[in-house]
């Protein structure tokens, strides 16, 4: 959801996601595990006829520089390669995705931050890591990056 929030943002110059919605729809109907939440609770307005969904843009917001890079890169390499660029393809993906790396990066670098002020460098150092890894915040910046939980991690740590 915040990836299309981003890509709006960057590609569209907007946040609404309804003309969105056909290229997701084609594109991604054989990954329900990557759509279904999407498509199960947007709603289109009756009298506007866009489409809403219940997550804050705050995140592609935060993520749109990221989608922007990765967007630019994509714009090259296809204007090298003759083609148009692919606005959800793996480049702007990657781009994307290192944002949640660097934003786990922040969360752990603020809580060492926060532990050196009151313990040796060492025990702040392993303080740190042991309270990143021993919760969810692995899954989240490896495996579901796109999740607005590890850029919110490293917003908080700030």
């Amino acid at each position: 959801m915040y990836f299309l929030y981003a890509r709006s943002i960057v590609v569209d110059g907007d946040a609404d996601l309804t003309p969105e919605f056909p290229e997701v729809q084609t594109r991604f109907s054989a990954t329900p595990y990557v759509t279904g939440a999407l498509f199960t609770y947007s709603r289109r307005l009756p009298d506007t006829g866009k489409i809403t969904v219940p997550w804050p843009i705050g995140i592609g917001i935060v993520m749109a520089p990221f989608y922007a890079s990765g967007y630019a890169v994509e714009y090259v390499v296809a204007t090298i390669g003759h083609r148009s660029p692919d606005t959800y393809g793996a480049v702007p993906q990657y781009f994307y995705a290192s944002g949640s790396v660097l934003f786990g990066m922040l969360a752990f670098w603020t809580g060492f931050a926060c532990c050196e002020r009151v313990s040796t460098l060492r025990s702040a150092y392993l303080a740190s890591l042991a309270t990143l890894l021993a919760g969810p915040a692995v899954c989240y910046i490896f495996f579901s990056p796109s999740m607005a939980h590890a850029p919110s991690l490293g917003l908080v740590g700030l």
